[in-house]
């Protein structure tokens, strides 16, 4: 009996230590958990109320407006935890180098809080839509900006220790109207999209880019990030307008151009970010329809430049070229070319 006793004394201690290991975790899981809600529920609370608050909105305000050292307004803040968003902002200054304004419909912001726990700045997602700006650079002496640069002084970045600050950026709809009152001109520029993601299986960071040169030129640019140190980019250039290029041809040679319809530029461009330097995988220019050349090109170092590249030309329709030469050779010669290219 006594032996009995003790063998289920012995099995009641067996059972109750594994039902307290197993009993204290779920404790503390249910615990954390509700502390984590907690945390949660009282931050969204808090942001929920500063965002209510007049008087939060001016203090965001003058601290921007301090931050940046320009004119810093936006109508409303929305908290929807953990994103933030600031509606129809203005933006402005106007010092001896540049006069700005700026007028943006929606800035949305959503922070990666692990990463800051880790003393990391990390934007996990960055939204802006529906941006007009008016920027003229003033005209300013040389020697004033000489004297900037040598105070400014140059260091080298060591990229490896910065983290790149943004996990996904969506921007669309950006508007800059740009003049330069030093060089006489003017230029609208136009961001249709600019887009980031990023990937759980790899550490490319896939980005896209769409703008173009308002009534001059188009801009297509695919690819990926691979930070600290490369980037590729599948790019496409078109021109709408080859009278803008034309304009720079001197006047005694227009009338050979005229024939001329468009112009375009593909390339698939590796950069390195490390060392500095391109490699151009493959490249196809072509003015139509006259002239169409493909090849590589590489630059190993930037300072001093060095430049390594080769180009195939497609072969030209006589009946293209022809209408162009002809003026060049003295009739007298009797040359003519016909058929054939």
């Amino acid at each position: 009996a006594t032996v009995i006793e003790n063998q289920a004394s012995d099995n009641k201690t067996k059972t109750k230590k594994v039902r307290g290991w197993r009993f204290y975790l779920k404790v503390f899981s249910v615990f954390f958990l509700l502390m984590l809600t907690s945390f949660g529920i009282a931050i969204f609370y808090v942001l929920n109320k500063l965002a209510s608050d007049s008087n939060f909105e001016k203090l965001v305000n003058q601290k921007a407006s301090e931050a940046t050292g320009m004119n810093v307004n936006f109508e409303k803040i929305r908290v929807s935890f953990p994103s933030i968003e600031l509606t129809n902002i203005h933006v402005a200054t106007d010092s001896a180098i540049m006069k700005l304004d700026s007028h943006i419909a929606s800035v949305k912001v959503r922070p990666d809080f692990l990463a800051a726990l880790r003393g990391s700045i990390v934007i996990d997602y960055l939204g802006i839509s529906s941006s007009t700006t008016l920027l003229n650079m003033k005209a300013i002496k040389s020697t004033d900006v000489a004297i900037k640069e040598q105070k400014s002084g140059s260091g080298t970045l060591d990229l490896n220790s910065i983290t790149f600050p943004f996990k996904s950026l969506d921007i669309n709809n950006i508007v800059l109207n740009y003049t330069d009152e030093g060089t006489k001109s003017a230029y609208n520029i136009k961001l249709n999209r600019a887009s980031l993601s990023h990937s759980l299986v790899s550490s490319a960071l896939p980005y896209e880019i769409d703008g173009e040169l308002v009534g001059k030129a188009s801009l297509n640019a695919k690819g990926d990030l691979y930070w600290p140190s490369r980037v590729t980019s599948d790019v496409v250039v078109n021109l709408k307008d080859i009278n803008e290029v034309k304009q720079f041809i001197p006047n005694e040679y227009k009338k050979y151009l005229d024939s001329i319809t468009g112009s375009n530029a593909r390339a698939s461009i590796d950069y390195n970010i490390s060392n500095n330097s391109v490699v151009v995988k493959n490249y196809n220019v072509g003015v139509e329809p006259l002239l169409k050349v493909s090849g590589t090109a590489a630059v190993p170092q930037m300072a001093p430049l060095k430049l390594q590249a080769s180009a195939t030309l497609s072969p030209i329709e006589v009946s293209d070229l022809w209408p162009i030469i002809k003026d060049f050779v003295p009739p007298e010669y009797g040359v003519a070319l016909k058929n054939g290219a």
